[in-house]
């Protein structure tokens, strides 16, 4: 679930704006959850924990928990894509070759007790990445 601006990636963000930007119609599960994470997020998080001298397994997630069919919504808002097609299906109705969870994500209390710090929500990375995209 790491997603940024960058151009070529594959991330979820740049598939959306990529698939829409061709007038393409997206399909997307209603029923996966997770809390996206922002690169930045991610990069200054791990930053951090290394200046720190932190030890151990610590969870690196966004602080928004939605589904992935929000995530896309809200990316169409943000983004200015009033046109955006979104055909809702369940995950079982993909017939992927790998199964995906419904309920992903990680949590990340120890890592903000550690670094007495929150990670942006997926609307304001958003609204970040619009602004200096």
């Amino acid at each position: 679930g790491v997603f940024d601006y960058l151009l070529g990636s594959k991330n979820f963000l740049m598939q959306m704006l990529g698939l829409w930007g061709q007038g393409k119609k997206t399909t997307i599960p209603s029923d996966q959850f997770a809390n996206p994470t922002w690169a930045g997020d991610l990069a200054n998080a791990t930053l951090s924990l290394v200046k720190n001298g932190a030890s151990g397994i610590y969870h690196v997630g966004g602080s928004t928990y939605l589904s992935r069919i929000d995530f896309a919504r809200l990316i169409a808002e943000i983004f200015e894509v009033p046109d955006a097609e979104i055909n809702v299906i369940l995950t079982a109705d993909l017939n992927q070759k790998a199964r995906r969870p419904l309920f992903g994500g990680l949590k990340i209390e120890k890592l903000k007790r550690a670094l007495n710090w929150e990670p942006m929500t997926v609307k304001a990375a958003l609204n970040f990445l619009k602004r200096g995209s």
